[in-house]
């Protein structure tokens, strides 16, 4: 018995139908406060420096530094994250009225912080 090949002529015409219906591609729109980078672990005392990206309207107003729990993470005027006891914090970048924000986390003292090695602290 011999096959035929039957081309696939549905699936490309329903593929291009749909194709069709989405060629308008959305662009996504920036934050306007953004903090780099998304999350940060240290270890105890450990300092961080932060960078924050600002959309053009926000670029040369002051920026407000601040951490939700500062006895795990205190923030400098500068965007330095030091870290203190170990925990989650959040970090907050105020522009205006816009914000952004990372997670930092501070481990236990003595535990394992080099995200290039983790295994070799098992």
């Amino acid at each position: 018995m011999t096959r035929r090949f039957v081309p696939p002529w549905p699936a490309v015409s329903l593929l291009l139908i749909l194709g069709s219906a989405c060629s308008d591609v959305i662009a996504p729109v920036p934050e306007p406060v953004t903090v780099q980078p998304r999350n940060v672990t240290l270890a105890p005392f450990e300092s961080f420096q932060l960078r924050i990206y600002l959309t053009p309207e926000l670029t040369g107003l002051p920026v407000a530094w601040s951490s939700t729990d500062t006895s795990v993470a205190q923030v400098t005027p500068t965007g330095i994250v030091t870290a203190g006891g170990s925990g989650f914090a959040k970090i907050f970048a105020s522009v205006g009225s816009e914000r952004g924000y990372t997670f930092v986390t501070v481990l236990e003292p003595g535990g394992c912080w080099d995200p290039d090695d983790l295994f070799s602290c098992w």
